[in-house]
């Protein structure tokens, strides 16, 4: 048999088995409708604006990159590939290459105010290629083997493949209906995989020809291929299918059960231990705000109640939004250390991840609840137009139809009012602090993480990117952009501590300690017990985020490889030029290439940045030894990315300051550090503060590391051990993050288990008193309030959650006797009320007899927050159950040897200031001293 009959049978088989028949076009129906909701989503409609300039320019780079393609297309009629660099045959990459080249093709031809709008040839082209792409590379007769090349055959080719189609489809469905459902067998013949019978089953949960386990973003791709095939095909169970099994992903992750998707805290995990909410993250919500916005208002729309696929979870993916993204983008710049392995994408900038997020946030909007609606343009428009280093509307990624409307929600939206905050993300092992003129990233690594992901070729040099890399951002938007990653030393990332030139493997991480502690939303201290994997070199590190300053602190600083050990303070992106000012100590260094020196007893250091406002400062605790180094770097994407899909040309430049801690062949010279960033200071204003710093260290040790920011009240501890360890008037029993803010009138104090380990509580007490607690999260027990504050934190299961709790320093508490004889106490049971000079008031009430507890109850309402029983305790003395506000609060004995009056037999402190309500009733057993069951109640005390 001839091998085009045998492609012919095989197809015909394949499509009889998969059930796919496409008639030709008729009466308009629900699935056209859609499918034109899809088509303008993609081209902007017929209704765009194309004298606005954003979208001129949009739609002629559109029309250029169409005409690129065209002019290069294979025009023999032998030809195995559309395009001779898209190489062999069967590579499954360049299977998608075709399929995005040939929808770029199809946008133009399909988009109002190309000149290549309905263009003739145009269309016979991108039909020809379809049909060469089917027959010669995506059939039915391609082996599928395992999980090779799986992506490109289920998700990269798909997609674009499906794009083509809902923009062809009159074309297609009019004059050639056999290819289109040939098509489409193609590629429900590719999301299906072998049962082991021999029988293909397409299931969106599933992938390879194994049929392994979808996860999150994988997951959603895979979901988002079978609805848009049900739309093409209007095969409704496709659409419910796909519709359906996606819910999977707005499940919060517990840490019980899967680990990939998102964390209530907005951490995003892919592949089991990468940060990735600019990655796959951001692929998820792109698939999540497509789904909700072409089903939107169909018996496929999850936010409907009445639909059989409601989901009330759907609501996360708005969270994730305010959670999971807001923190992360940086006036459009999203924050490489949640982007992976993308970074060493030469594609991959920073500021285009940044707008490819506030695309799929658009998306989104056009479905969001009212509760989110406001929120979201507002954020929308800030970001765009806080983003001076790159145009959104500019943006490659950015389409007609975003950029419409985009531009409708920034002319509308009201603006938004830049917030503070200090987040803590502990299930990825980040922190991220956002002030008016400066925001900081923190990257960690834990034995729940691993440090950097580097497969497929990508992310080559990835070696210290979680090794406590600090990204500070400010004025300077490009300088994490810009070529950056091929030319920065990767050796000497800014914040880490390292092996000098040392490569370590991306493994999981052996320490458990990483995490830290917020408090009020703004402050924060984070720390690490460094530990890169396949070296011996150890290191304690804590960052302390206060106003306008962060403190660094490193301790325990150790190793046995026989290595230098360092310590990199910054490595900062320099101007074109390389000249920006250093100033160490009141003296300019030299602004020339080259420049490298050691310097010693360096107390601050002022470096210019390259546009105004990004100015940074160095203050140095006691002084340091410093290494400063100024150079020209040059390096080529391809060094970082070797993959097929990412390759690029040219040797890329940029220019780079460097200061550096150098502690010794394993840290002999010097096993600690401390530093202080400094954003937005000039040189003079460094200078003050170095002769009058606002922090105090109050320790840097093995034990603990504590700053004390005077002025703000504010104190940070990382309690490294399981010790009971006192620092700066805190004491704890177990490994915690602890940050504390004091006011003459009240102070607030918030912990972690940074461990997440833990298993029961974390034992604090606060060397004063208080009057009073204001609030408190319901994990924490305050147990003591005077002579010093005694509290319990519950943090098994926490997460690594920062828990709080405040307390009132009021000096005018006032007491309250409520003696017995009190009309206001309920008394029920069998009591008897006597007179008795040995009591308060001479009064007194009992219930009990010599051989049977009493019935008795006593109850009294009070304002206060502590509250104390007296009474008196004697032989025949029994015991007494308490409640407050109906919760147990356990038993107490009236037991003595010896008569007892006005006895001090119970006290709760740390109750919430208002009303609360105290319970006494008898219990029915005595201790095995006592000779009776008598309870002699003298009065009540509560302090308000």
């Amino acid at each position: 048999m001839k091998k085009g009959m045998l492609l012919m049978f095989t197809m015909m088989i394949v499509t009889s088995l998969l059930g796919i028949h496409i008639t030709p076009v008729q009466a308009a129906d629900q699935y056209d409708t859609i499918r034109d909701k899809w088509k303008v989503m993609l081209t902007g409609g017929t209704g765009i604006s194309i004298t606005d300039t954003d979208i001129a320019a949009k739609i002629t780079a559109i029309t250029n990159q169409a005409s690129t393609w065209q002019s290069s297309i294979v025009r023999t009629s032998t030809r195995y590939q559309v395009w001779n660099d898209l190489g062999y045959r069967y590579d499954t990459a360049n299977i998608t290459k075709h399929y995005q080249r040939i929808r770029d093709m199809a946008l133009a031809y399909s988009t109002t105010g190309s000149s290549l709008y309905g263009n003739a040839s145009l269309k016979t082209d991108i039909l020809d290629a379809l049909e060469t792409v089917y027959t010669q590379k995506y059939n039915e007769t391609f082996v599928k083997s395992g999980a090779s090349g799986w992506y490109d055959l289920e998700i990269g080719a798909q997609l674009p493949f499906l794009d083509t189609l809902s923009l062809m489809y009159s074309d297609l469905a009019t004059a050639y209906p056999d290819r289109l459902t040939k098509y489409l067998s193609a590629l429900e013949y590719f999301a299906s995989y072998d049962d082991g019978t021999g029988t293909l089953v397409s299931d969106p949960g599933k992938y390879g020809n194994g049929g392994y386990i979808s996860t999150a973003a994988n997951l959603a791709w895979k979901c988002e291929v079978e609805a848009k095939r049900g739309i093409i095909t209007k095969d409704s169970a496709a659409i419910q299918e796909g519709v359906s099994k996606i819910s999977g992903i707005y499940d919060y992750i517990d840490g019980t059960g899967a680990d990939d998707g998102f964390f209530t805290d907005g951490s995003f995990i892919q592949h089991h231990y990468f940060a990735y909410n600019g990655g796959y993250g951001n692929a998820m919500l792109s698939t999540a705000a497509t789904m909700f916005y072409l089903f939107n208002g169909t018996a496929w729309d999850v936010m409907n109640s009445v639909n059989t696929v409601y989901d009330a979870d759907y609501v996360h993916v708005f969270e994730w939004v305010l959670n999971g993204y807001k923190p992360f983008i940086y006036k459009g710049d999203m924050m490489p250390m949640v982007m992976g392995r993308d970074i060493s994408r030469y594609s991959n900038d920073n500021h285009y991840r940044g707008h490819n997020v506030i695309s799929n946030v658009v998306r989104l909007v056009q479905s969001a609840p009212t509760a989110y609606n406001a929120d979201f343009k507002s954020l929308i428009k800030y970001w765009i137009q806080q983003d001076t280093y790159s145009s959104f509307y500019q943006d490659a990624g950015t389409s007609v139809w975003t950029i419409t409307n985009a531009k409708s929600i920034v002319s509308s939206a009201a603006s938004l009012i830049a917030s503070e905050f200090y987040s803590q993300f502990a299930n990825m092992d980040k922190a991220v602090a956002f002030r008016s003129n400066f925001a900081l990233g923190i990257s960690m690594f834990s034995n729940r993480t691993k440090p950097f992901e580097s497969i497929n070729g990508e992310n080559k040099k990835g070696w210290h990117l979680s090794d406590g890399m600090t990204y500070l951002y400010n004025a300077d938007l490009g300088q994490f952009s810009g070529d950056y990653w091929p030319t920065i030393d990767s050796y000497r990332l800014p914040g880490t501590t390292v092996e000098q030139a040392s490569e370590p493997a991306g493994n999981q991480g052996s320490k458990s300690w990483v995490g830290g502690a917020s408090l009020q939303g703004t402050y924060g201290v984070s720390g690490m017990q460094l530990k890169p994997s396949g070296q011996t070199l150890n290191a304690n590190k804590s960052w302390f985020v206060f106003d306008d300053e962060i403190v660094a602190l490193g301790s325990g600083i150790t190793s046995t490889d026989g290595k230098t050990i360092e310590t990199i303070v910054e490595n900062r992106k320099l101007n074109s030029s390389g000249n920006n000012a250093l100033t160490v100590g009141g003296t300019a260094k030299s602004t020339t290439l080259g420049w490298n020196e050691s310097m010693s007893n360096v107390t601050w250091v002022h470096l210019a940045g390259s546009v105004s406002g990004s100015d940074i400062g160095y203050y140095f605790p006691g002084g340091t030894s410093l290494n400063g180094l100024r150079e020209q770097r040059s390096g080529l994407w391809n060094d970082i990315n070797t993959n097929s899909a990412f390759q690029t040309s040219g040797t890329r430049t940029n220019n780079f300051l460097t200061l550096w801690m150098d502690h010794g062949v394993d840290a002999a010279s010097k096993n600690s550090y401390s530093y202080v960033l400094l954003p937005g200071m000039t040189s003079s204003q460094v200078s003050s503060y170095a002769n009058n710093p606002a922090i105090t260290i109050l320790e840097n040790s093995t034990d603990a590391a504590a700053v004390k920011e005077t002025a703000l009240g504010l104190t940070g501890i990382t309690f490294w051990n399981d010790i009971n360890k006192t620092v700066g008037g805190i004491t704890s029993n177990k490994k915690a993050a602890v940050m504390m803010k004091e006011t003459s009138s009240d102070l607030e104090i918030s912990v972690s288990d940074p461990t997440n380990a833990n298993t029961s509580a974390i034992q604090l007490e606060l060397a004063q008193s208080a009057a009073s607690v204001l609030t408190a999260d319901p994990r924490i027990t305050v147990t003591q309030l005077s002579p010093t504050i005694k509290l319990a934190v519950n943090v098994s299961g926490g997460l690594g959650r920062s828990f709080s709790v405040k307390f009132s320093k009021g000096t005018s508490a006032t007491t309250t006797i409520v003696d017995d004889s009190n009309a206001s106490i309920t008394y029920s049971g069998s009591w008897t009320h006597t007179s008795d000079a040995n009591f308060y008031n001479a009064t007194k009430s009992v219930t009990g007899t010599t051989t049977v507890a009493g019935t008795g109850k006593a109850t009294y309402t009070f304002t206060g927050t502590t509250v104390r029983v007296y009474a008196k305790k004697l032989a025949g003395g029994g015991m007494v159950d308490v409640k407050v506000d109906g919760v147990s609060r356990g038993t107490f004995d009236t037991y003595s040897s010896t008569d007892v009056y006005k006895a001090k037999v119970f006290e709760l402190t740390g109750l919430t200031s208002g009303s609360h309500t105290i319970e006494l009733s008898m219990n029915a057993s005595h201790n095995s001293s006592a000779t009776a069951y008598y309870f002699g109640f003298d009065y009540f005390e509560y302090v308000n």
